[in-house]
């Protein structure tokens, strides 16, 4: 995957405070499992707030540095998977209405799904998953199988300012293709899935909609 990632958590724990840890390895060993396991009423049991440092975010960088570059409309998520180290990650729909780049010749269908750090997952998937540092931290004992299945992880992206999927379908995705997977990835995550307008992208440095000469 084509992206330099220093992953930086923000672990919020409904009911319980706010932790902030700095490494992955910081993640899985420093995170009080007792405080986690505390039973809350609220169907977001806990919150994590991924931040990152990306090697590109200018949408002029992302075009140069993506495989694939579409306009779509985001249409639905797939769904939401917890990988061995812990991390979620969404696979999502989107429709294409124009294609900017292919360098790699792929053949595209009309519906693309691409996939992107975060999402919200039960405590079901994380009992379920192959994470085993991700549930030892998550204290699951003593919830019955209706809490495994009603009590939510919401892993949430650093807020760029662009307005949210569900509040803007019409999208700009950079994208790399893996060819040991067939995945589409969205480069930078939400930095490469942008909300467009009027032949107009979101730029994240001055937090307006802006023209560039690839949309033409």
């Amino acid at each position: 995957m084509k992206k330099a990632i220093i992953f930086i958590f923000a672990i919020t724990l409904i009911g319980v405070g706010i932790i902030t840890i700095h490494s992955q390895k910081e993640f899985n060993d420093n995170l009080n499992s007792n405080e986690i396991g505390e039973k809350h009423q609220d169907e977001i049991y806990m919150e994590v707030n991924i931040m990152a440092d990306y090697a590109v975010i200018d949408p002029k960088d992302l075009y140069n540095y993506s495989d694939i570059v579409v306009l779509a409309n985001y249409e639905k998520d797939k769904a939401t998977k917890i990988s061995s180290s812990g991390q979620a990650f969404t696979t999502s729909d989107f429709k294409i209405t124009k294609v900017l780049k292919n360098k790699k010749d792929i053949y595209l269908n009309e519906t693309l799904s691409a996939r992107y750090i975060g999402g919200v997952v039960s405590l079901k998937d994380v009992s379920n998953s192959n994470s085993e540092s991700l549930k030892k931290k998550v204290n699951l004992e003593g919830l019955t199988e209706e809490e495994l299945e009603r009590k939510k992880i919401k892993f949430s992206l650093e807020d760029i300012g662009d307005k949210s999927l569900k509040e803007n379908k019409e999208r700009i995705l950079f994208l790399n293709y893996d060819e040991k997977t067939g995945e589409f990835i969205v480069v930078a995550d939400n930095y490469g899935m942008i909300s467009q307008k009027d032949g107009t992208i979101f730029d994240v440095k001055t937090k307006s909609y802006k023209s560039f000469s690839f949309l033409k």
